[in-house]
């Protein structure tokens, strides 16, 4: 625990080293501290992975350091599909590996969406169905990051793009919103905590996705629920 402890603490320090900032612009002292802790993080993990090496947490936490040191795609899979050997639905290790395969990183817009729809399909939970939100807000916002505004402002229903920014969405994500806009249309319902979908029925998140891309921290305790059942 306390090897797993350091690992995670040292991977948060170093992406508040390295901050939100594109790669271009983090300062030279940021980038390499950034770097130095990432390899810590990744000693520490290791050390607690070689103590317990049947533990899904440790394989997740260390997908993140290894997308971050921009390691190869087969070492970092194969670190995903240990975590998914010992608890096929883990959560973190799923989000991780897809965002290690987003475009801004090491993959792509059909990688990312490839994982997604395959683990939601085979998963066998409906919670993984947040895969998908995930890949979608990915594919829009890395269209704004990299300049294909035409492809970024028509990726919705005709419409849906303003009415999503037309005013303020309080608590949420703007990209919650637009995520339910874009899978349910008009049949959809905002509030201040909640975003409920009654055409999709599927729970999506009480969890707080602060681990993840600045894109997602205000997901932090929203939900995207409707009597939700087991695709069991």
């Amino acid at each position: 625990i306390a090897n797993l402890f350091a690992g995670v603490s040292n991977t948060c320090l170093a992406w508040i080293a390295r901050t939100a900032k594109r790669a271009v612009d983090v300062s030279e002292d940021n980038a390499e501290r950034y770097i130095r802790l990432l390899e810590e993080a990744l000693e520490y993990l290791t050390r607690a992975d070689q103590l317990n090496d049947e533990d899904a947490e440790i394989c997740a936490r260390t997908i993140r350091v290894l997308m971050g040191l921009s390691a190869e795609e087969e070492q970092t899979l194969s670190y995903f599909n240990a975590a998914a050997s010992f608890i096929p639905n883990h959560l973190m290790a799923h989000l991780m590996m897809l965002n290690y395969l987003t475009p801004k990183w090491k993959g792509s817009v059909e990688a990312m969406h490839d994982f997604a729809n395959t683990r939601y399909a085979e998963g066998g939970s409906s919670l993984l169905i947040v895969l998908k939100l995930f890949a979608i807000t990915e594919e829009w916002l890395w269209y704004d990051m990299n300049d294909e505004n035409d492809k970024h402002k028509a990726f919705f229903k005709d419409g849906m793009y303003s009415i999503i920014f037309s005013k303020p969405i309080f608590g949420l994500s703007k990209t919650c919103a637009a995520f339910c806009f874009a899978t349910n249309g008009d049949d959809c319902t905002l509030s201040k905590n909640t975003l409920v979908s009654s055409g999709s029925r599927e729970i999506l998140a009480n969890i707080s996705f602060s681990f993840l891309t600045p894109s997602f921290f205000a997901f932090t305790n929203s939900i995207l629920s409707c009597d939700a059942k087991p695709k069991r």
